[in-house]
């Protein structure tokens, strides 16, 4: 009879442990959608967040130049001595989905030179070039 009353306690200790698992499942579930609301964000707050690439240095003068992404309109920016406040260089203002890359300092580092529209080492064939914003009349690759 011990040996039933052991296992009988220890099922009651199972199944006590079994309901406050339960409640607490509960209110974990309960009290997610309340988080969730207080820090949620959407998916054009995700997308548009601004980033910098391609960050190069001047071969000479101690300048920096950069390409940066502020919700999809992509931008060169530049940095110079003494006291390096960003300037940008393009006037890019839309999200039209061209890429620029390819970025470089002129030997003397007085000019940037890259490249918009497309990805520059993808393999296109002439002429046709990645348009996501569908623009009428096509882009092109420039330098």
């Amino acid at each position: 009879m011990s040996g039933s009353r052991r296992w009988a306690s220890g099922a009651t200790a199972s199944a006590a442990a079994a309901r406050t698992m339960a409640a607490f499942a509960v209110a974990v579930t309960a009290a997610a959608p309340l988080a969730a609301q207080r820090h949620a964000f959407t998916l054009e707050q995700v997308l548009s967040d601004p980033f910098p690439s391609e960050m190069l240095a001047a071969p000479t003068g101690g300048a920096v130049a950069w390409v940066f992404d502020e919700a999809g309109a992509r931008n060169v920016w530049v940095a110079e001595t003494p006291d390096y406040h960003a300037r940008r260089l393009t006037p890019y203002d839309a999200d039209d989905g061209q890429e620029l890359s390819g970025l470089t300092w002129t030997p003397d580092g007085r000019a940037v030179v890259y490249v918009r529209g497309g990805d520059s080492g993808a393999n296109w064939s002439a002429g046709h070039y990645p348009n996501p914003a569908m623009v009428i009349g096509g882009v092109k690759q420039e330098i």
